[in-house]
């Protein structure tokens, strides 16, 4: 997948990922996969490239949540179409990430009396993860 797409691999410390162009090249900066959380990670990575995210980020007019929430989506899809176990390590770390920015994203109306784990939980919900 990473060649038909000519997706290049930058590791990284810590656990975080970033997907991104560079003179025309796809680029992912994520750590190296040594468990659940990690590939999650790197297919929620390659999924901002596949689905575009990256490419026409100026052009998209979803907001963050939703394009982090179809990345997160496909990176679940990844797990079911390969028979790979969605450990609770994996689902409370998508959790964190949505939390943290979904503050940032989501319009006052959506957010008024709603906790951040709420929140999570109800994207997640909208999402099947």
């Amino acid at each position: 997948m990473l060649r038909e797409y000519e997706i290049t691999i930058v590791p990284c410390r810590g656990i975080h990922g970033l997907a991104y162009c560079l003179n025309g090249r796809r680029i992912i900066r994520v750590p190296e996969v040594r468990g659940y959380v990690t590939f999650a990670l790197f297919c929620h990575e390659v999924a901002h490239h596949l689905l575009n995210h990256v490419d026409d980020a100026s052009r998209c007019k979803d907001p963050v949540w939703r394009r982090e929430t179809s990345a997160w989506g496909f990176a679940r899809s990844v797990f079911s179409q390969n028979d790979l176990y969605w450990a609770p390590s994996v689902q409370a770390f998508v959790r964190a990430c949505l939390a943290r920015m979904i503050n940032e994203d989501l319009p006052d109306e959506e957010r008024r009396g709603m906790s951040r784990e709420m929140k999570a939980l109800k994207i997640l919900g909208d999402a099947g993860l």
